[in-house]
């Protein structure tokens, strides 16, 4: 079940392991009817990953040809997804935590966030996680961005369930994560107001 988090409060670290989704009034890219679940939180800033999007220039295959792995028990056809647009360079496996390697972070409940190659090892030698998402790059704040963000209205912050986090069809994921809630994205307003 997702709840909506209160997020009245000030710093603490209670966005790590949970969704951001996008309000319908954002329209900026690469933003605009985006999920991204929150990895990262402290005084000096946010990070997430992106979980609803593609990433069409890079293929799992040439991934781990480009880092030196290739087994016959690699899966094949792997997507990967942009996670943001902040060190599109650099990749990331957000994963469950049923396979971990040494520096796997854990980032959630049952979630965990790799950012080496062993997990791409252990992917690639057909012991991979039940879930994972290999992205490139991530989405980051500068501290406190986060917490004005989502006072502004611009995003709803839900706790997420892996079903939706690993979900593949990222073309109707951002309205799943509405439908959920019982909430019509149309009907939402970008007003807000403070008691």
């Amino acid at each position: 079940m997702i709840k909506i988090m209160n997020t009245t409060r000030h710093y603490s670290a209670h966005f790590v392991g949970k969704l951001l989704v996008a309000m319908p009034h954002i329209k900026v890219p690469p933003f605009s009817q985006t999920l991204i679940y929150i990895c990262g939180h402290n005084e000096q800033g946010s990070m997430g990953i992106i979980v609803n999007r593609l990433e069409p220039k890079i293929q799992f295959e040439d991934l781990l040809l480009h880092v030196g792995l290739m087994t016959k028990h690699a899966p094949k056809g792997v997507p990967i997804y942009c996670g943001g647009t902040t060190g599109i360079d650099r990749g990331f496996v957000l994963h469950s935590t049923d396979c971990l390697v040494k520096e796997s972070i854990l980032v959630g409940e049952n979630l965990a966030l790799t950012g080496t190659i062993g997990i791409l090892e252990a992917i690639a030698s057909g012991c991979a996680p039940q879930n994972y998402w290999v992205v490139m790059g991530h989405t980051r704040w500068p501290a406190g961005r986060l917490e004005h963000d989502v006072q502004e209205n611009e995003w709803l912050c839900i706790e997420p369930n892996a079903e939706l986090i690993f979900s593949t069809d990222v073309e109707t994921k951002w309205r799943q994560a509405f439908a959920v809630l019982d909430i019509v994205p149309a009907r939402l307003t970008a007003f807000y107001g403070h008691a």
